[in-house]
């Protein structure tokens, strides 16, 4: 939402993919995310506010170190892996999302124009986002896919919010494509 707000160029602007507006709009999700993200993992994982009431593992993803993060770290391996490919990859559907809808590929909605089918749409999202993570979910568990791509993320067996776009590039880009529906 935050994005929505201060990410506003012009249709005309978002017809040409020009390095400018893309490196906005990445910038604008890093730092969305960094403020968002590292609110709650300043006060649930720094400050222990709850302490360990409510998580499934009783333990801190900083007091367990693993071979299978790099530098055995699993708060910088998901925090890297977020930054080198989570938000790249959001960003990437973003771009080709707000690009299709300026070269006229799939049709904006006005909300003065369109006000039932924009609530129908607003109250079917969710379960459009659940049948998407359904199936993506259970494709990438079939045994190949997993290995390759899906047990980069189950490797945060002590999840964090950072863990949530720990993920490999092309399970981020088929969870973010859901707007594609």
């Amino acid at each position: 939402m935050a994005t929505s707000v201060n990410f506003d160029p012009a249709a005309a602007t978002l017809r040409t993919l020009s390095p400018g507006w893309i490196v906005e709009l990445l910038v604008a999700n890093a730092v969305g995310i960094f403020l968002f993200y590292g609110a709650i993992e300043w006060r649930y994982y720094r400050k222990r506010v709850q302490a360990s009431r409510f998580k499934y593992n009783g333990k801190f993803p900083a007091e367990q170190p693993s071979d299978v993060f790099w530098f055995k770290s699993q708060n910088l391996d998901n925090f890297l892996r977020s930054y080198l490919s989570g938000i790249p990859m959001w960003t990437l559907v973003e771009v080709l999302m707000l690009w299709c809808f300026a070269n006229h590929h799939v049709y904006w909605l006005n909300f003065s124009e369109h006000p039932y089918w924009l609530a129908l749409m607003l109250l079917a999202t969710p379960m459009i986002h659940e049948v998407n993570f359904f199936c993506i979910h259970r494709l990438i568990h079939i045994p190949i896919l997993y290995k390759w791509i899906h047990s980069i993320h189950h490797n945060s067996i002590n999840p964090s919010p950072w863990s949530s776009l720990s993920m490999h590039p092309v399970e981020t880009f088929l969870y973010h494509g859901v707007v594609w529906w």
